[in-house]
């Protein structure tokens, strides 16, 4: 059900973003990662005005369907491409390469795959678009200056990926569900 997975914008979101025409994308699952019976993912774009970071802005969501990382990172980026104007050039900070892949070589492989009713509307949009997209891979979780040289993540891309992942993962944090509620959940499938 998509009515409780609209995003929650805080700060200028739209403002940053069309000043700026970049933002970091990512996706989280929460403190039950792990266990795909109480998993609850969530979805997180940053913005941050690139001359004074304590100006920012980021969305964040929950996430339709299955709750699998993979989702969440498809699910920001839907997202993104919603408040960004047709005929605008962006640069997106991205962490995941299944997305990138996706994005960059449009294929049934993923419009009929596992997530592909994301993918359809992502492919939808896209395709809507009369000006470039720059997307740029992050390693995520890089935290010192030799990881970022080796990586060549470059400060833009670590702040990007960093406010991205924080949305996500306050968010997918928030919406974890309790233990009673795992249990009382009709969909989730017992062990034999």
């Amino acid at each position: 059900d998509e009515k409780g997975c609209k995003p929650t914008i805080v700060g200028y979101f739209f403002k940053i973003l069309k000043a700026t025409g970049e933002a970091g994308t990512d996706g989280s699952g929460g403190p039950e990662s792990s266990n795909e019976h109480s998993r609850t993912v969530a979805a997180g774009v940053a913005v941050v005005d690139p001359t004074d970071p304590s100006i920012y802005a980021c969305l964040f969501s929950r996430v339709p369907g299955r709750q699998t990382v993979p989702r969440s990172e498809l699910w920001a980026l839907f997202h993104l491409l919603n408040f960004m104007l047709l005929n605008a050039p962006y640069t997106i900070y991205i962490d995941a390469q299944y997305v990138l892949n996706g994005v960059n070589r449009v294929s049934k492989h993923y419009s009929e795959g596992t997530n592909g009713d994301i993918w359809k509307r992502l492919y939808a949009q896209l395709e809507l678009r009369s000006a470039l997209i720059t997307w740029v891979k992050v390693k995520s979780h890089v935290d010192d200056d030799d990881a970022w040289e080796k990586y060549g993540v470059t400060e833009r891309a670590y702040v990007l990926n960093t406010a991205a992942g924080a949305a996500a993962s306050t968010a997918a944090d928030s919406y974890a569900r309790s233990s009673d509620q795992v249990k009382k959940d009709p969909s989730r499938s017992l062990p034999a």
